[in-house]
This record gives C-alpha cells, sequence and structure tokens, in this order.
C-alpha cells in the first residue's frame, strides 16, 4: 500500500507538470484563446504570423480588434475568394467577428490570419512570443505564443483544422 501511495504521489508531480506544458489556452470573460502557436523561422523569412482558435462561449458576439506584439507589428488579414478560385488577403481594420457559440481559427488558409507586417522577427523553436489580443467587449488580454518547429508546428496544425470546422459548421446550424 505504501509503494502505491508513493507511486501516486510521484505521478501527481509529473501529469500536472505534462500537462502544463503542452496546454496554454487562456481565458478572458466569454472566451477562451485555444493553443496559440508560431513556426519557427529565420528572420526575414515568410511573414505568417502566429496562430490560435478563438471561442466565444457567450449570448452576444464579440470582435478581435487588433494583435500586437513586441516582436513585431501584427497584422490582421481577411482573405477574399475572387473569381477562379484565387484568393486574395488584405488587412483589415474592422477585426475579427467572432459570433457567440463559435470557434473562429486564424492561421493559413482561414478566412482570418494574422501575419508580421514588414520584416518577419527570428522566430526560435522552444522559445515564446508575446502577443496582446484587444477585443470589443472582453477587452485585453496577454498571451505567449508557443515557437514550435515547422515540422510539429504543420502536424499540429492539419490535426486542428478538422475540428475547428466542425464547430464552425455546428455554430450555423
Amino acid at each position: 500500500m505504501r509503494c502505491i501511495t508513493q507511486v501516486f504521489i510521484l505521478l501527481s508531480g509529473i501529469i500536472p507538470t505534462a500537462l502544463a506544458a503542452e496546454a496554454h489556452d487562456y481565458r478572458l470573460e466569454t472566451l477562451a484563446i485555444e493553443h496559440p502557436w508560431a513556426r519557427a523561422r529565420t528572420s526575414g523569412s515568410n511573414l505568417e504570423g502566429p496562430r490560435m482558435s478563438i471561442t466565444n462561449t457567450g449570448v452576444s458576439g464579440d470582435r478581435l480588434l487588433e494583435v500586437r506584439s513586441p516582436a513585431g507589428r501584427v497584422s490582421i488579414l481577411e482573405r477574399d475568394t475572387i473569381a477562379y478560385a484565387e484568393a486574395l488577403l488584405h488587412e483589415t481594420a474592422s477585426g475579427v467577428e467572432i459570433p457567440a457559440g463559435t470557434t473562429v481559427s486564424l492561421g493559413p488558409g482561414k478566412r482570418w490570419s494574422l501575419a508580421w507586417a514588414g520584416r518577419a522577427p527570428q522566430l526560435r523553436a522552444g522559445k515564446k512570443v508575446r502577443l496582446t489580443l484587444v477585443f470589443v467587449l472582453a477587452g485585453t488580454v496577454k498571451i505567449e505564443a508557443f515557437i514550435e518547429p515547422i515540422e510539429d508546428a504543420s502536424r499540429r496544425w492539419a490535426k486542428l483544422r478538422p475540428l475547428s470546422l466542425v464547430l464552425q459548421q455546428s455554430a450555423r446550424l
């Protein structure tokens, strides 16, 4: 019995630590910011910005107005689909609408994405980049986005896509 108790005590210290290292979600009012992360890159390469999903569990919508970072200026881009299935991205001053009861994913291939404006900062795998998200109703929240190796980041994003699509589609029903 003593051995089982010691194992339990040992595991109770290890498991939460391991989970905390993997899970880095944030809450602000009725908004949940889920797994913010960015791909590792060298300075000046690919302007792709941080990625995340934002879930609004409230009864009224909110709007992400701005994303700030000491690493560099971040633009909010909206994707327009035009003739012949080409996609254009343009910076939007109106922000990202987050309707009540839905999840909005920000990232490549999504309606909304974030991009480093101008020269992209150097982002090293294993580090974090600080971000400040500004919402109309919920206010401001400071978060950290994990910087992941390109291979790990691409696999993780591929797994998140179907879930966010399911949540978006179910919210429309």
